[in-house]
């Protein structure tokens, strides 16, 4: 919307502000992400046009102060008066996160999640492997078609301010895979697919640029341009697309990330790892319709303290990770068992362990709720 040239300015402000209510209110990692944008893109829009004109320009012609200000008082007022200040703490944990780790700068493993898109985990299979060398490869592609833009000053069909946008979502990706920690405040995957929105064309780019300078070979004569773009799909495309959506590893019945298609692979525990069993959900909406919430600890597994906050309104920070050396004190305490630790005898913590190693502690507890899958103790004084 913000390049579209073609559409009316009162259609754009429109657009703009609900887009703006509709991003704050239902997404907080990418509205800040969205907010770096924007104001980035602004000022050094304005700064271009400083070194061109001589003056400022404050109201730019397609990113102007005025939608700034409005995206600026939308999230203020969203994360202030509605939020309470959630979205702000949060973000502010973050920055101590990676402040923190800067010290790890020379030390790989502190780039978490980032090496995963730089191909430097290992992979399981040999199909992996293949997705892998595709992943890095549009990588590359996209980084070749932005700098031969860049370099060559021939973006037909680019304007500034998508150069712009382009040129901050390179940037953000390099300090995510340069900066420690910083890919995994919001994974480098959520990073990606949101610069991937500005960064996708300059694939198609990059892979035309080294079709028109393949060197021509004996007995074939140099590949016409109408070609270009039908190599590109069904080499680099088409292939690409078959492995992100799993197709590839169903028909070679290699376990992958698709929940469509890999959870008849499952066990249990990685089955309720990733969706809430409903026996858990009933017995975290119990706990608010009998319990003041506000005023109690929670022990529970790794796994279930999503499920605590999202159904049961526990504080993340009223959920302390339940071990087999957990000592409940008091009455205002106590252990949440969810469908995995009752059923399949399994917690999980920092590391695994059976749910018998609970008995000592649990029978000097008073069980107040059970469900068949998930149970709730109180702390005995």
């Amino acid at each position: 919307m913000i390049v579209k040239k073609d559409l009316p300015r009162l259609k754009k402000d429109a657009l703009f502000i609900i887009c703006s209510i509709g991003l704050v209110v239902s997404h907080y990692g990418l509205a800040y992400i969205f907010l770096v944008f924007l104001v980035s893109a602004w000022i050094i829009l304005v700064l271009t046009d400083y070194v061109r004109s001589g003056s400022f320009s404050v109201l730019h012609s397609k990113i102007s102060f005025d939608w700034v200000l409005i995206y600026l008082t939308v999230l203020f007022s969203w994360n202030i008066f509605a939020n309470q200040a959630a979205a702000f703490n949060l973000l502010s944990q973050r920055y101590n996160l990676v402040v923190g780790s800067l010290g790890q700068f020379f030390n790989p493993a502190s780039r978490g999640t980032a090496l995963e898109a730089v191909g430097v985990v290992a992979t399981p299979t040999i199909l992996n492997q293949v997705s892998s060398y595709l992943f890095i490869f549009t990588e590359f592609l996209i980084v070749l078609g932005f700098v031969w833009l860049l370099v060559r000053r021939t973006g037909k069909g680019f304007s500034q301010e998508y150069m712009v946008l382009a040129a901050l979502s390179i940037a953000i990706l390099i300090l995510d895979l340069v900066v420690p920690t910083l890919a995994d405040t919001l994974q480098i995957t959520r990073y990606y697919q949101t610069t991937l929105f500005v960064l996708a064309p300059f694939a198609v780019v990059g892979g035309l640029k080294i079709l028109e300078h393949v060197p021509r070979v004996k007995h074939f004569p140099k590949l016409k341009s109408k070609y270009f773009v039908p190599i590109l799909v069904f080499l680099i495309f088409v292939p690409f697309f078959l492995f992100q959506t799993g197709f590839v590893y169903e028909v070679g019945h290699v376990s992958n990330d698709v929940l469509t298609l890999n959870m008849h692979r499952w066990s249990d525990l990685e089955f309720y790892d990733v969706v809430a069993d409903s026996r858990e959900v009933a017995g975290a909406v119990w706990l608010p319709e009998h319990l003041n919430v506000s005023q109690i600890t929670v022990f529970a597994d790794s796994e279930a303290s999503e499920v605590l906050v999202a159904y049961g309104l526990i504080r993340d920070g009223h959920i302390p990770l339940l071990t087999n050396g957990t000592a409940i004190s008091g009455s205002n305490q106590f252990i949440f068992l969810r469908p995995v630790n009752v059923i399949d005898g399994t917690v999980e913590g920092s590391s695994l362990f059976n749910s018998s190693q609970l008995l000592p502690i649990l029978e000097n507890q008073d069980k107040i709720y059970s469900n068949g899958g998930c149970e709730v103790y109180e702390g005995v004084p």
